[in-house]
């Protein structure tokens, strides 16, 4: 009797992928109920007034740590994670339909969800998956959360989301305008004319939500320098090429510019990080990043306000001569 070899091993290889599938998804499953009891001590929802929405959210956070741990071994774009992928953000959408018009508990959960992989400046493929799957609809979001987060309110009572709403802000706008230098060129040559209502949004979330803020040394010094960089958008608009297109350098910019009000700003800004860092005691670092390059700039190209500047650099190169680490933001 002739053994069919190919049937047989059709036999085995299915057993051999239904039991590797098994101890997948028993690993998962236990990983889930671990992460599900952890939930339920950081997000208790009983202290929400909204609780079949809060529930939801806390559901969509449960699959966002089993993405995050996935990706250790798995590109966001593998048929496994968009399934994960796809579970979570049902459940976000599930728990924002669930919520009073005025609550921006949604906005705080979208933050919770996303910051962990948006933010790694070593790896930047969640944010490239996101705006490449979901493109202008993915920016016209966050400039909605943007618009709400500082007029709505939270009914759940959660230190994690009451204590983080000025950085949900501030990380928003990060997003919205700088994501990374393709979005930065694309803001600032077709929607830099939203700059205002940006700024006016952001200067509310800063009264309303700054006292209540953790880490308040560091964010304060992150709203500074995003100031500062809306400020600078005719800067950046502005800098001076050669008849190549190749930018001048050291980089100016043309002189009337120097006496825009918003280039007061910046320096009026400069001024109270320098104060504020001075006079801050649990404040450690050094400062540095893309603001001190448009000190550099205006130092470049601007007749007016030498004086000032000088003071400026002379208390940034004090301050870092005495603080040991580094806060570099963009």
């Amino acid at each position: 009797m002739q053994v069919n070899h190919k049937k047989y091993l059709k036999i085995i290889l299915k057993k051999v992928i239904a039991f590797i599938f098994t101890i997948f998804f028993l690993i998962i499953g236990s990983f889930y109920a671990i992460i599900s009891e952890v939930q339920k001590e950081t997000f208790d929802i009983q202290y929400s007034k909204n609780p079949e929405a809060s529930a939801k959210f806390a559901n969509a956070m449960e699959y966002r740590i089993i993405i995050e741990s996935l990706h250790k071994y798995l590109n966001y774009d593998n048929f496994i994670m968009i399934f994960l992928i796809n579970q979570m953000n049902d459940k976000f959408k599930e728990g924002k339909e669930l919520l009073p018009k005025d609550s921006i508990e949604d906005i705080l959960w979208w933050m919770i969800l996303n910051r962990n992989m948006f933010f790694k400046s070593d790896d930047l493929s969640y944010a490239k998956y996101v705006t490449n799957t979901y493109k202008d609809e993915f920016f016209n979001e966050i400039y909605s959360m943007i618009e709400r987060l500082p007029y709505g309110k939270n009914y759940f009572d959660n230190i994690e989301l009451n204590q983080n709403r000025f950085a949900t802000m501030l990380r928003l706008v990060s997003i919205y305008t700088d994501l990374d230098i393709d979005r930065f060129i694309y803001y600032l040559k077709e929607e830099s004319n939203k700059h205002d209502e940006i700024y006016k949004h952001l200067d509310m979330a800063y009264k309303r939500y700054f006292d209540s803020q953790k880490s308040k040394e560091y964010f304060y010094y992150i709203y500074i320098n995003t100031v500062i960089m809306l400020h600078a958008k005719d800067i950046y608009l502005n800098l001076q090429g050669d008849e190549n297109g190749k930018m001048i350098e050291p980089a100016i910019i043309p002189q009337d510019l120097c006496y825009k009000k918003d280039i007061f700003e910046i320096y009026d800004n400069f001024q109270k990080i320098i104060d504020y860092v001075k006079t801050t005691k649990n404040y450690s670092s050094s400062l540095s990043g893309t603001s001190l390059e448009i000190l550099g700039v205006l130092e470049n190209s601007c007749p007016n306000e030498k004086e000032l500047r000088k003071k400026i650099q002379a208390e940034i190169d004090e301050i870092n001569k005495n603080k040991k680490g580094v806060v570099n933001a963009k």
